[in-house]
């Protein structure tokens, strides 16, 4: 996602961002044969990943005495996790978007 970095994202932006990168990986996947997930288990399993690696590196900050970086990433982490938290509950939010393109009759 750095890649296509919007900065000033919102939580719902970026929830975007992460199921449309991912299920686009998926995707990819898929079209060469290989297992792919749309069901959005591994990036729930991708943030909690990163979630695991926030941790130690604010214990180590906080190991060596640096204080306002381990602030900022907790918060960082927050976000992250507010994110992996609300993906599925995130979702119907753009039904509306895509309306047109899921109705039954089309």
């Amino acid at each position: 996602m750095a890649r296509f970095h919007l900065p000033l994202s919102n939580d719902l932006e970026t929830a975007y961002r992460a199921v449309g990168m991912y299920l686009v990986g998926q995707y990819l996947r898929f079209k060469t044969a290989q297992d792919s997930d749309f069901n959005l288990n591994g990036l729930i399993n991708i943030y909690d990943e990163l979630h695991e690696i926030n941790i130690a590196i604010a214990q180590r900050l906080k190991d060596s005495g640096v204080v306002t970086e381990v602030n900022a990433l907790v918060m960082l982490d927050l976000f992250a996790q507010g994110i992996s938290n609300s993906i599925e509950d995130r979702l119907p939010e753009f039904d509306y978007l895509f309306s047109a393109y899921t109705a039954q009759d089309r």
